[in-house]
């Protein structure tokens, strides 16, 4: 898998599916995540790309131990990390 810079991420965030970043994380495309986001914040968020491939909305989302990389409508990074008990809803 390859590991990408976050200049690279924020150039080819149309083309990301799988990839490293920040050493040891795998970040995985999550479309499901980007709609809810969207969604929830009244946010335009192109992309969001997480190290979870699946989350649970059924009680809100849940990210404890995850990082989420969102890139918005003006090609922003914006990186969320927590260790945990972290929660939207």
């Amino acid at each position: 898998m390859k590991e990408l810079t976050k200049e690279e991420i924020i150039e080819q965030h149309r083309d990301l599916q799988e990839f490293k970043y920040g050493g040891t994380d795998s970040f995985y495309r999550n479309s499901n995540l980007r709609v809810f986001l969207n969604r929830n914040l009244g946010a335009w968020f192109k992309v969001v790309i997480s190290t979870s491939k699946d989350y649970n909305f059924k009680n809100g989302l849940d990210w404890s131990g995850d990082t989420i990389i969102i890139i918005n409508h003006k090609d922003e990074f914006i990186e969320m990390t927590n260790s945990e008990w972290a929660f939207i809803k």
